[in-house]
């Protein structure tokens, strides 16, 4: 299976605020795998989110061929 990946800085200041945040990534198909500080700037360390999902399979292009008859 293939996955994508999305990182994401999280600001973890309430609670009730990073439930909504993770719920909706939930519902996009998205699963939480890790959470990582990561520096932010000069002196800012700041939680980054790690996100992953199935990457959608590739579609193959229909065509407009008809099969002839011989």
């Amino acid at each position: 299976m293939k996955w994508e990946y999305h990182v994401e800085p999280f600001a973890f200041d309430e609670v009730a605020t990073s439930q909504i945040a993770l719920d909706e990534m939930g519902r996009e198909g998205w699963e939480l795998v890790t959470v990582v500080a990561t520096v932010w700037g000069k002196h800012q360390t700041w939680p980054a989110a790690i996100y992953k999902r199935p990457h959608p399979p590739r579609r193959r292009p229909k065509t407009n061929r008809r099969r002839m008859r011989a």
